[in-house]
């Protein structure tokens, strides 16, 4: 099984770009896209021509350094809160679809609508109108692309969609042949729910992993085997279903460590992302 890790855990400050080919000399043969994430940036104040460009290279850079984009992070935080908000929204997420495919990416990974922000879901029927319309949208777009759209589990306690089961659902519920879901080992664990029994349920639409821990409390982005999900099940899991997607990271070394110390903590994690995909470990 392939691994991965986001690609700005490998940001490299003094060139201000990802170091793909010290992610590459750590293990890992791809990459979560996160750029695209925060719409305040640069990718989406440039016109279409410019934005394609970047993305190509961005692309080219990673692929020279036998590293691809196996995900890419859609908008987020987004403004959900009023019609006019959320016609804003699909327009980003538009774009990021397309750079999805610009840099030759198989899956966005979209969070759900959350249309009275952060606090009580006042209105569950409407909240799920809000996402059939939203993700019925960005599959009908993103399948001339070629691109897969990944709902997310999250950690909002208010929102009943932000469960497993509601996704699973939903998923259903919608059909869609592009549709498939993101399994976010923190955020289940924040929940209570196991992972392995997530990745278990999920099996028909797993196509993607975001893999990181937590103390069940908050959503911290620990390292695996830093917080209290039972590891070992969720690597069985993984075999049981025969996943073949790739196991990417959403947590990286704090870059406090000094090096080699650095260095050497990131080559661990790495390894610990070979050892859930049951690579074989090269010690």
């Amino acid at each position: 099984m392939k691994t991965g890790i986001t690609h700005n855990a490998y940001y490299d400050e003094i060139n201000d770009r990802p170091d793909y080919v010290k992610m590459a000399s750590h293990g890992y043969s791809c990459a979560d896209f996160q750029d695209l994430a925060p719409t305040d940036g640069p990718l989406y104040q440039m016109d279409e021509a410019d934005f394609k460009k970047t993305l190509t290279e961005e692309r080219v850079r990673a692929n020279d350094a036998g590293i691809t984009f196996s995900q890419v992070h859609a908008p987020w935080p987004t403004d959900d809160l009023t019609p006019e908000s959320r016609a804003v929204k699909l327009d980003y997420m538009k774009r990021a679809i397309r750079g999805t495919a610009f840099l030759d990416g198989k899956y966005l990974v979209v969070h759900p609508v959350m249309p009275f922000g952060w606090g009580e879901d006042k209105d569950p029927a409407f909240t799920m109108q809000c996402n059939r319309e939203l993700f019925t949208a960005l599959c009908s777009y993103a399948d001339d692309f070629g691109v897969g759209i990944c709902i997310e589990n999250m950690p909002f306690r208010a929102y009943g969609i932000s469960h497993t089961a509601a996704m699973m659902d939903f998923l259903r519920e919608l059909n869609l042949p592009n549709f498939f879901f993101c399994l976010d080992t923190g955020h289940a664990n924040f929940f209570g729910e196991s992972s392995a029994e997530m990745v278990r349920i999920s099996r028909d639409y797993l196509r993607v992993l975001h893999v990181h821990d937590n103390d069940g409390r908050q959503d911290q982005h620990r390292p695996p085997y830093m917080g209290t999900i039972d590891w070992e099940d969720f690597r069985c899991a993984l075999k049981e279903i025969g996943y073949q997607g790739v196991l990417s990271l959403e947590t990286a070394i704090p870059k406090r460590y000094p090096e080699p110390l650095y260095d050497h903590f990131c080559r661990g994690l790495a390894m610990t992302a070979d050892y859930l995909a049951g690579n074989t470990l090269k010690i």
